[in-house]
């Protein structure tokens, strides 16, 4: 039995020498850029980069969060809100001091201003622009310890 299975092994093992051999010659003259799996692999890699530059939304302004209504990991929709940004550049804070507090103030100095952004204090820094005469409804106006922004 076993003279039998010999001769086709034989003719097996050649035919795979012969499919080695060709393969060899392809693998070989074909450049390491261009063969399938190196393709296939760069195609991967390509997409997953793009997959990750979708994941980043980038501000159209620089300054603070003060209303995120989504959070990490979480699918969003275009169009929907994701948070409120307060920029940096043009903001500006109308504080009422009484008179006998202005007399160490002067502009240019600077400020350090307390938030209470996200529940905990944050410390901004500003610097005093102007100084101004008040009126009768700054006395008037109670204004409230907390923000509600």
């Amino acid at each position: 039995m076993q003279e039998k299975l010999l001769p086709r092994a034989k003719a097996a093992l050649d035919v795979a020498k012969e499919q080695y051999n060709a393969n060899q010659a392809i693998i070989l003259t074909t450049p390491i850029a261009q063969q399938p799996s190196v393709l296939q692999a760069a195609t991967e890699v390509r997409n997953a980069w793009l997959a990750l530059q979708r994941t980043k939304i980038l501000s159209p302004a620089e300054g603070y969060v003060s209303r995120r209504s989504v959070q990490v990991g979480a699918q969003v929709a275009p169009g929907k809100p994701l948070m409120a940004v307060v920029p940096v550049t043009g903001m500006w804070i109308d504080a009422n001091f009484k008179e006998t507090q202005l007399a160490n103030m002067r502009i240019g100095q600077p400020a350090k201003i307390t938030t209470d952004f996200y529940g905990k204090k944050s410390y901004l820094p500003w610097s005093c622009t102007g100084i101004r005469y008040g009126n009768r409804q700054c006395i008037l106006t109670i204004t409230g310890t907390k923000c509600q922004w």
